[in-house]
């Protein structure tokens, strides 16, 4: 169903096409489908306009977004210029109290949530991350979980909405 409407938005070589929610209900593999014929549209010199609320699929086949809640427009632009240069780490240690004061202290790291497991850091993307362990280590913090990653479209959707969860 998706790909017949994909394929009748096509005729007559439109500059512009407009998907609403275009992945919706397909399976992985359609998914996937999807997403290649979309950045093939685009590669062609067409403007692909998607709404769509997985953001996932925004953040691998877009290359602008723009951010609305209730209508308003909150943010536009590259996605890449979305994205912040942030990390977020998931860290925990045996003594979560001495990580806690340890991360606290540590300029780098701007903020921090707790879960039931670990801690979830928002870090300036030029933390080391072998330094930070290495300087636990040494403050007699054994970290036993330490996962870094960039941001996702889905985190900065909810810090610029203010949303939670």
């Amino acid at each position: 169903k998706q790909r017949l409407a994909i394929a009748a938005t096509l005729i007559g070589d439109p500059q512009v096409v407009i998907f609403d929610e275009p992945t919706n209900g397909l399976d992985p593999e359609g998914i996937a489908e999807v997403r290649s014929t979309l950045k093939d549209i685009a590669n062609q010199g067409k403007t692909v306009i998607m709404a769509s609320h997985i953001l996932d699929e925004v953040e691998k086949i877009c290359s602008h977004v723009a951010i609305l809640k209730k209508g308003k427009l909150l943010a536009t632009g590259p996605v890449g210029s979305i994205l912040s240069n942030d990390m977020t780490l998931e860290i925990s240690a045996e003594n979560m109290d001495a990580l806690i004061g340890f991360l606290r202290s540590n300029p780098m790291i701007k903020s921090f949530t707790k879960t039931e497991s670990f801690l979830e850091c928002i870090a300036s993307d030029e933390l080391d991350i072998a330094a930070l362990n290495v300087n636990a280590l040494e403050h007699d913090i054994r970290i036993n979980h330490l996962v870094s990653r960039k941001r996702r479209l889905e985190e900065e959707f909810l810090e610029i909405t203010g949303n939670e969860n």
